[in-house]
C-alpha cells in the first residue's frame, strides 16, 4: 500500500510530468522508502501503516520526493541506476565508474526529509534497563 496519493504528487508543485496512473510508480516509491526504513521504529496498524500524524505526513512526503526522482529519471524500476550509456542496436551498457555502490535507486531528498524526521535507523540506541 502506498504512502502517497496521485494528488499528493501532482500537488508537490515539480516540473516532472506526472502521467494519470501512476499507482505502479507511486507503489514502488513506497516499497524504496520500506526499505530505506529497514529498522526503524514507529507504530503501525494491523495493515503495517503508520498511526502517528508525523510520521505519516514524512513518509508522503518521502514517498512523493521518491517518485518524483523515478520518473525524472524515465526510471520507475530502477534498472538503470548506475548506467553511463546504453545502445539498443547490438546491445551495448556502460556502467559508471564509481566507488562503492553503483548508482543509486534512493532519492536524496527522500533520504533527507526521513532523516530530519529521525525515522532513519542509523545509530544505535540504547533501551533504559
Amino acid at each position: 500500500m502506498a504512502y502517497a496519493t496521485h494528488t499528493n504528487l501532482t500537488g508537490a508543485g515539480s516540473s516532472v510530468v506526472i502521467p494519470d496512473d501512476t499507482w505502479y510508480t507511486l507503489d514502488t516509491a513506497s516499497a524504496r522508502i520500506d526499505e530505506i526504513l529497514i529498522g526503524a521504529v514507529y507504530d503501525v496498524d494491523v495493515h503495517g501503516m503508520p498511526t502517528d500524524a508525523d510520521v505519516i505526513d514524512t513518509l508522503k512526503r518521502a514517498t512523493v520526493a521518491q517518485a518524483l526522482f523515478m520518473l525524472q529519471g524515465g526510471d520507475e524500476t530502477g534498472q538503470t541506476a548506475g548506467l553511463q550509456s546504453q545502445t539498443i542496436g547490438r546491445t551495448a551498457w556502460t556502467r559508471k565508474a564509481t566507488t562503492g555502490r553503483v548508482g543509486t535507486a534512493y532519492a536524496p531528498d527522500a533520504v533527507t526529509i526521513l532523516r530530519t524526521a529521525g525515522l532513519l535507523p542509523t545509530t544505535a540506541r540504547r533501551w533504559p534497563l
